[in-house]
């Protein structure tokens, strides 16, 4: 394992989910046409536990609690969109700041 990575994965365990969140809100989401509807979704879930995750303690397991949570609450296209955000907010922490994850990808249905 090379030294970058090493560094990638200690980074990581030092970033929550909030974090990326709060940098995809300021970086990608005003260059949408749905900027202010994705402000809210965003201002959602990082009031939600989830939030508070390191990158690393997000698996599937985890999503599914969050996913099964929400669902008592909100419609199913609405947890849709809010996996579907959090999924670009992981990739582009995973493409701008070399966060290495060993996510896969989180895919909704």
């Amino acid at each position: 394992m090379d030294r970058g990575m090493l560094i990638a994965r200690a980074e990581a365990a030092h970033t929550a989910l909030a974090d990326l969140l709060d940098q995809y809100k300021q970086e990608v989401t005003p260059t949408k046409r749905g900027a202010a509807k994705e402000r809210s979704r965003i201002a959602v879930l990082r009031h939600n536990s989830i939030a508070r995750l390191p990158i690393p303690a997000i698996t599937g397991k985890a999503m599914g609690q969050h996913r099964d949570s929400r669902l008592k609450e909100v419609s199913p296209s609405t947890v849709k969109r809010e996996l579907t955000l959090v999924s670009r907010c992981i990739h582009s922490g995973t493409m701008k700041n070399g966060i290495c994850t060993c996510l896969r990808g989180i895919r909704s249905r």
